[in-house]
């Protein structure tokens, strides 16, 4: 643990060794300010050790504690987003201090590290009700760039980065490929977005508004890591089965894949890769956008269930306000994701998830129309090799008492759920670790 006195607030680094100090500070967090953060303290217990620990000990991460007289009084963090990102998590300042610029000496200490380590932007979330805490971050500099699902996404650029540029053509490299900051807006730099491609060149005014205006289409969304997907085939088994049947064209693999090797830059970098289908003038166009790659979220979720699904589910097509709406309506009371039932309260899916239901025996994949996910693809390919069973059943609302756990996928990975609706659920560390080394096991595909 070092240590930075600053005029009689003591900000110390945190490591692994401090998780005592660290759950401490997170459970009183959770318990002195339950409206301003998505995670809930019954998901976060006085025990486990190791998941403490683990937190403490995420690579790139910086965590901070504030002592006044001798008591810890605030802590935060900062994550590697990927990109030139550092993420703030968990500002919290007790309730004893507050006002005495406790929080703006967390905030400026890990501005302080993110620009020795070099990024360009902070970048933080703020739940829509919590104004109070959105005043603070705007006059340390921060600015609103979106607010969806209840969540108020803010950053701040430490190089210039996110600053208004003049409006021009869109800027590319040698080869034609995007370069990015340089051709697009502010908005897109500070939600980490680098590069917009539609067929193979960077995006113009002009391609964008056609995709502004129509929400015709589909798409595919990946992690990519040193270049290489999960599930490539997957990937594209999915969007020509989509361009068929929303139009009747033959869409070509390789062409999606050279698209994609274009938008990379022939370059071994990690990326959150999404892949669309249009069909403006009567033809198939790809546009290819590249962001900051993202990782499994740790903490436990709490979900709604809405009274809604999507039509043509099992699709990933553009165009759903509904969906949207109802995310954004659950965050605006504290939830971190939907799941979409029929008018029977069967369950069909999450928002931008499967889900998984765990009963101690086997796994339960609800039957009700969903879009197929990739990861849940693989996932299924892989579990009987693992020794997991499967089954495929209705599941309705009046089901969920029944079951010991709850696990959601999407292209980020697996994530335990803490609660769906009254109904709270354990986190089953083991399955929960069974079921990532399953995905984990998954090789890496060259684009």
């Amino acid at each position: 643990m070092t240590r930075t006195p600053v005029a009689g607030v003591d900000v110390r680094v945190l490591g692994p060794a401090d998780w005592p100090l660290w759950r401490e500070l997170r459970r009183a967090a959770l318990a002195d300010a339950p409206h301003a953060f998505r995670a809930r303290l019954d998901a976060w217990g006085p025990g486990e050790e190791r998941r403490w620990r683990t937190r403490l000990a995420l690579p790139g991460a910086y965590h901070l504690a504030a002592f006044h007289d001798g008591h810890a009084v605030g802590t935060t963090s900062g994550l590697p987003a990927g990109e030139g990102t550092v993420e703030l998590h968990s500002v919290w300042v007790a309730t004893a201090v507050r006002g005495r610029g406790v929080g703006g000496l967390l905030l400026d200490a890990v501005e302080r590290w993110a620009r020795a380590a070099g990024a360009e932007r902070l970048r933080l979330g703020v739940l829509a009700g919590n104004t109070q805490a959105r005043e603070v971050y705007r006059r340390k500099g921060f600015v609103v760039v979106d607010e969806r699902a209840g969540e108020v996404r803010m950053t701040k650029a430490l190089t210039g980065a996110g600053e208004a540029v003049a409006q021009r053509e869109p800027m590319t490299n040698e080869d034609g490929a995007g370069t990015g900051d340089d051709g697009l807006g502010p908005l897109a730099s500070a939600l980490g977005i680098d590069t917009v491609e539609v067929d193979g060149r960077a995006a113009t005014a002009d391609d964008l508004l056609w995709r502004a205006v129509r929400s015709d289409g589909h798409f595919t969304a990946a992690q990519v890591r040193g270049g290489k997907v999960r599930g490539m085939e997957v990937h594209l088994e999915r969007l020509c089965a989509a361009s068929r049947e929303l139009w009747g064209d033959v869409l070509d693999p390789a062409l999606v894949r050279e698209r994609v090797r274009h938008a990379l830059g022939g370059g071994a970098r990690d990326a959150a890769l999404r892949v669309y289908v249009h069909r403006p003038a009567g033809a198939l166009s790809l546009m290819v956008t590249l962001a900051a790659p993202g990782g499994v979220q740790e903490t436990p979720l709490r979900v709604r269930s809405v009274p809604y699904v999507r039509p043509f589910a099992h699709v990933k097509h553009l165009g759903g306000f509904a969906q949207a709406h109802h995310g954004r309506l659950a965050g605006r009371d504290g939830y971190d994701e939907i799941l979409l039932t029929g008018p029977d309260g069967e369950v069909a899916e999450g928002g931008i998830t499967n889900v998984l239901f765990g009963d101690g025996e086997r796994l339960v994949l609800p039957t009700a129309p969903a879009l197929a996910g990739t990861t849940l693809t693989l996932l299924e390919r892989g579990l009987p090799a693992a020794g997991l069973a499967l089954v495929r059943r209705p599941v309705r609302l009046t089901d969920l008492a029944g079951f010991r756990s709850v696990f959601l996928t999407n292209s980020r990975g697996i994530v335990p759920v803490a609660e769906i609706d009254e109904h709270a659920y354990e986190v089953d560390e083991p399955l929960l670790a069974r079921l990532r080394a399953v995905y984990e096991a998954v090789p890496w595909e060259e684009v």
